[in-house]
């Protein structure tokens, strides 16, 4: 099984699509770090007799600024990962689970005794592995990045917040984001397995999010079982886990939008987690089904 494992890296890190989707969630990063200390200082110009009042706009220019000096800074490195970082991985997964398809290559594997199961597990155990380095590979520049703004905001970092509970949390900050990954990249695996096609399972798992969020909250007008469907949903449930990734004691996190939530209110991580951990296992009951029961054609 390693070995297997060790052969996928080996054909994902030949390919340029790995290189090129980690490149492109550096630049967001660096965008999104960058672009609110833009609006900090285009907000910090505006005068007290301009159209926000000075008592909100110093509270508006404390909270941006707390969220762009370290260690606050951490949450919106890793909230921007779970974001944007997820549709990066639906078109990286597509592409790896779904090209083969396209190649031929499924069936050729297949014949020289890989074993159907141990084939489809080493490809979806090396992209979850990769999404961890991702997920640590951007953690670096996001924190240098945090280096930047804080040092503009402030001229220089009291770098006592290192001890005490910080890397703890940041640990803990690393396995939720990567857990709640792991259910779009099984989802996506699932559709490019069900369809044979690497396009299918791109549009599928990028159209997904943006239309269950609709249907969500249309749904959460509706007193009763409306609300109880959200409760359910998988965005609802990725976004309570996000929001424990709080550098202070309030659940609140950059990026994250607590609207899904209920008055702001976090439900239990292990409700939330159950529910993701069975998304996810059904995602990968059908895959592996209909990966055992269907002929590899040339």
């Amino acid at each position: 099984m390693v070995r297997l494992i060790q052969t996928e890296f080996f054909k994902i890190r030949k390919r340029r699509m790995p290189w090129v989707l980690l490149g492109i969630m550096i630049v967001l990063m660096a965008l999104f770090q960058f672009g609110m200390y833009g609006g900090y200082r285009s907000l910090e110009s505006i005068s007290e007799a301009g159209p926000m009042q000075a008592p909100g706009r110093q509270e508006a220019l404390t909270q941006i600024g707390n969220l762009l000096s370290l260690p606050r800074a951490t949450e919106g490195i890793f909230s921007m990962f779970q974001s944007a970082g997820g549709f990066l991985l639906v078109i990286l997964v597509g592409s790896v689970v779904g090209a083969e398809y396209a190649w031929g290559t499924v069936r050729t594997s297949i014949i020289r005794g890989i074993g159907r199961d141990r084939y489809l597990l080493s490809k979806l155990a090396a992209l979850l592995l990769l999404t961890l380095a991702g997920l640590i590979t951007t953690f670096v520049f996001g924190f240098i990045f945090a280096v930047g703004t804080t040092l503009l905001l402030k001229g220089s970092i009291d770098w006592g917040f290192l001890g005490g509970l910080y890397v703890p949390r940041v640990l803990a900050m690393f396995g939720r984001t990567w857990f709640v990954l792991a259910v779009p990249v099984s989802m996506a695996a699932m559709v490019a397995v069900l369809a044979r096609s690497s396009a299918v399972a791109i549009g599928v798992g990028i159209a997904y999010p943006i239309i269950e969020s609709i249907v969500v909250s249309i749904l959460a007008s509706i007193s009763g079982w409306g609300e109880t469907v959200r409760e359910y949903s998988i965005g609802y449930n990725i976004s309570s886990v996000m929001a424990l990734n709080a550098m202070g004691e309030r659940y609140t996190s950059a990026g994250i939008n607590l609207g899904n939530v209920p008055g702001g209110l976090v439900p239990a991580f292990w409700r939330t987690a159950s529910l993701l951990v069975g998304y996810g296992l059904a995602f990968l009951v059908v895959a592996f089904y209909s990966f055992r029961k269907r002929d590899l054609t040339t």
